[in-house]
């Protein structure tokens, strides 16, 4: 019975990864993947680790930082960056409601979904540059936005059509495994710090206290604007979030250096 339970597990693991990401887990069921959700910071470790590989690279740190900020989009598939120029769109519109709900579903970008988009990119490369010598800290940034993702959809109203955004949210707020999530994400940031420095403790906290004031703050937008959180809300919140996380970690480190 334990060894099924931990196979199942396991399983919705690898299709949680196969849908967050282009790692290929050969576990293809978008509805395991919605209930084991709660996993999301185990997935942003992965990703992590696999996005700072290109900074062992003996070349130039501005051409190596580059590599993996290529490979921090790459990894996801392009996913969660559709999301933000979606809404970036829609926040820019001034519409709400349905009319809001129409632009988000166009097949084509704005200007402001552009001009966001680029400046997300050359903020967060600017701020792997800076952090390229802590590694750490940019697989800290992957597991709290994750993780954070999760918490969003947990606390979030769903949409009011059936989706990918119904099926995660809806999926995502069962208390047992808001329970399971807050203990694995722990175990996570405490062997972040147990493994590197104590003084790390400064950063997870000022990565999750940033984390949390973009979640306030997409929480609230959209609830205002759509009425609801969806797939391309949460697309947003992480591609924001990160931005956000890595820039103020690479101010952090300035900051504590002095």
């Amino acid at each position: 019975m334990l060894l099924a339970n931990l196979l199942r597990v396991l399983k919705g693991f690898l299709a949680l990864l196969s849908f967050l990401t282009i790692i290929p887990a050969k576990v293809y069921d978008i509805s395991l993947a919605a209930e084991y959700f709660y996993l999301a910071p185990l997935v942003g470790l992965i990703e992590g680790v696999i996005v700072i590989l290109p900074l062992y690279l003996p070349v130039n740190v501005f051409l190596k930082s580059a590599i993996t900020l290529t490979l921090m989009y790459v990894i996801t598939g392009f996913n969660h960056l559709d999301g933000f120029a979606d809404f970036a769109d829609v926040l820019s519109s001034g519409k709400r409601g349905s009319d809001a709900l129409r632009i988000l579903k166009e097949p084509w970008r704005g200007s402001t979904a552009i001009t966001a988009t680029v400046l997300i990119v050359l903020l967060s490369y600017s701020a792997i540059l800076v952090l390229s010598n802590y590694m750490a800290l940019l697989v800290l940034s992957h597991i709290v936005v994750a993780e954070l993702m999760y918490l969003l959809a947990t606390i979030s109203r769903e949409p009011s059509y059936s989706g990918l955004g119904y099926l995660f949210l809806s999926k995502s707020k069962d208390k047992f495994k808001v329970m399971v999530n807050g203990i694995v994400f722990s175990f996570l940031l405490l062997a972040i710090v147990f493994l590197m420095n104590p003084m790390y403790v400064l950063y997870v906290l000022a990565s999750i206290l940033l984390g949390l004031l973009v979640l306030v703050y997409t929480h609230r937008t959209a609830h205002s604007i759509l009425g609801y959180v969806n797939g391309d809300v949460l697309g947003f919140y992480f591609e924001l979030s990160r931005t956000v996380v890595l820039v103020g970690l690479a101010i952090a480190l300035a900051l504590l250096a002095l």
